[in-house]
């Protein structure tokens, strides 16, 4: 589970700051190359992007950025979604306009 606001930064240790990621979607969300807004929509960071793409990588970030979904899917149980001021604090921390 990706911590939504990192355990460094304060974040609480609690279900709601968290999200399940697979292994390389939650290093690219520790990355800042997306977030998630308060809909839940997932926002491409184009800026980190485009550093990639800087880097000679595009062709592997636009695969990336192509693959996402719009939306993550949310638990059953609306006590368990992620903290939407969480997100929030998450996107401007890393410079993702929403």
């Amino acid at each position: 589970m990706a911590h939504i606001i990192a355990v460094s930064d304060e974040g609480l240790d609690e279900i709601t700051n968290g999200i399940l990621l697979c292994r390389n979607h939650h290093k690219a969300y520790d990355a800042g190359l997306f977030g998630i807004n308060k809909d839940y929509n997932i926002i491409v960071n184009r800026k980190a992007i485009n550093k990639l793409r800087d880097f000679g990588l595009g062709g592997e970030a636009d695969k990336f950025v192509r693959e996402l979904k719009q939306k993550i899917n949310l638990p059953d149980n609306p006590d368990f979604y992620p903290n939407k001021d969480y997100l929030e604090k998450n996107c401007k921390q890393k410079g993702i306009r929403q």
